[in-house]
């Protein structure tokens, strides 16, 4: 990314916020842990830098070369395919729209949708984590709702004691209890034959009849966008040099979320400011607007496709939505300040003008 930069206080700056970035705990946490979630993270930031190079000089290894690794990166988890490919949507997009460099980047996104449709039918091919999904939405959401569970009544969910009883007992409090309720149906017979047999499709047949709830739970169910934003779903206790580290980037308590919000503030407007100075976005400012666009995609996906966890899931889209949007700002004041009126060097006029 630094390499898209002309003036070398603009690099030095940007490479101190990626490796502070880096320092976070929603990053090194995952770190000490055997699972896939920190190859996923180092393959999204890879993926990020080489898709801003595609946009601002897009060459047929660079091209080749991303593609590559989104196909690895799709590979490590299982939502990663469903990100990819609306990431490919995008850019098929701003090709569409921008129109730059039009057949390098529109192979590029044609890859990145066939890659994410071939991952989504290898991750249906096992649906043990969807089931679990599923179980845990049906206890947040659906069963404390009385229109909702009847819906689900006149649609085959069996009247067990168990879902009865928690059909009655509302709104679960915390994890443990959502977890206790969980472990509850999914052990009841007859609950667990029709979560195998007709739980996923009854599911999305609910979704597609309840639009109001699809758009209305992005607002009311906060903790996706909790974990989006503070890379946590519950509060921890840390040191005083890790909230240090992680104030401004991931924001948890209120004075941190005001610094933040600030700090967001003046990244914006350095861009819109920048912009009308150097009279254009930088090249690769498409990129970044698609990196930032694919990560609300995935809050979307797992506000409803996911039941608990949500900052496991989406810390990924967290850390390269922050790294495309400090680039941005980086690259949009390298622009507007360099020498001369002097583009960043991978500035092309051809390349993302009067675009995202």
């Amino acid at each position: 990314l630094a390499s898209t930069l002309r003036r070398r206080g603009v690099r030095l700056a940007l490479v101190v916020a990626v490796a502070w970035l880096g320092l976070t705990s929603p990053v090194t946490s995952w770190d000490r842990a055997l699972l896939s979630e920190s190859l996923s993270i180092s393959l999204a930031v890879v993926l990020t830098a080489l898709v801003v190079r595609c946009f601002a000089a897009p060459t047929r290894r660079v091209v080749v070369t991303t593609a590559v690794v989104g196909v690895v990166w799709a590979l490590a988890r299982q939502n990663n395919a469903l990100v990819l490919g609306a990431l490919g949507v995008l850019v098929l997009v701003v090709v569409v729209v921008v129109r730059p460099r039009r057949r390098l980047l529109a192979a590029l996104g044609a890859a990145f949708v066939v890659t994410g449709l071939v991952g989504v039918v290898m991750a249906t091919s096992e649906t043990t984590i969807q089931r679990a999904n599923t179980t845990q939405i049906i206890v947040r959401r659906l069963l404390p709702d009385a229109s909702y569970r009847v819906w689900l009544f006149d649609h085959g969910l069996p009247r067990t004691e168990v879902v009865e009883r928690y059909a009655e007992a509302g709104e679960p409090g915390d994890y443990g209890e959502i977890y206790r309720r969980f472990f509850a149906l999914v052990t009841d017979p007859e609950f667990e034959a029709w979560l195998r047999r007709d739980g996923s499709s009854t599911y999305l047949r609910f979704v597609a009849a309840h639009p109001g709830y699809v758009v209305s739970t992005l607002f009311t169910d906060h903790d996706p966008v909790r974990g989006l934003m503070t890379g946590a779903d519950v509060q921890e206790s840390r040191s005083t040099l890790v909230d240090a580290l992680d104030a401004l980037w991931w924001p948890r308590s209120p004075v941190a979320q005001v610094l933040s919000g600030l700090a967001l503030t003046a990244l914006v407007g350095v861009i819109v400011t920048s912009r009308r100075r150097a009279g254009a976005l930088p090249s690769g400012a498409g990129a970044a607007g698609c990196v930032i666009g694919a990560g609300v995609a995935n809050l979307v996906l797992v506000t409803h496709s996911a039941g608990a966890e949500f900052a496991r899931l989406l810390v990924g889209s967290g850390i390269t939505g922050r790294l495309a949007l400090v680039w941005l700002a980086a690259a949009a004041f390298d622009a507007a300040t360099a020498p001369g009126g002097r583009r960043s060097a991978l500035h092309s006029p051809t390349v993302g003008d009067g675009g995202l």
